[in-house]
């Protein structure tokens, strides 16, 4: 006789094998991260020293990057100083120009004479005009 496959037989019975007492969590906080084992890791792992050239070369843009930075900045402030020297030179030069427009006038220049007592005084008669004409010589 063959045995039947549809009756199910009776499984073995299960060895229940000796828990094992649970290990209480480890809560981390802000002070248990130690990055002394996180480097520990990479070290062993040797990932610091496989992309050491890769970690200089960001490094070296970086410093690059700081430099011509700092550069533009000080470029910048100069410009903008020399912004500001260029328009007080300009005020400047429109006072003085307004200065001598006015000291060139002839009643200005009639007072100041006056009031230095040389005897100088303004003439009342038109100037004339002296033409020459050229001599051409043989």
């Amino acid at each position: 006789m063959s045995k039947n496959k549809f009756i199910a037989e009776e499984p073995e019975p299960v060895q229940e094998q000796p828990k094992k007492p649970k290990k209480e969590k480890k809560v981390r906080t802000s002070s248990g991260f130690s990055i002394g084992k996180l480097l520990s890791k990479n070290l062993r792992d040797d990932l610091v020293f496989r992309n050491l050239p890769f970690i200089f070369f960001i490094s070296f843009l970086i410093f690059i990057y700081i430099m011509i930075t700092n550069k533009i900045e000080n470029k910048l402030g100069k410009i903008e100083s020399i912004k500001s020297e260029i328009k007080e030179l300009r005020t400047r030069r429109i006072n003085m120009a307004n200065v001598y427009s006015s000291v060139k006038k002839q009643s200005s220049i009639a007072q100041r004479l006056d009031s230095l007592k040389t005897g100088v005084k303004e003439s009342k008669v038109q100037p004339k005009f002296i033409e020459v004409t050229a001599v051409k010589s043989k």
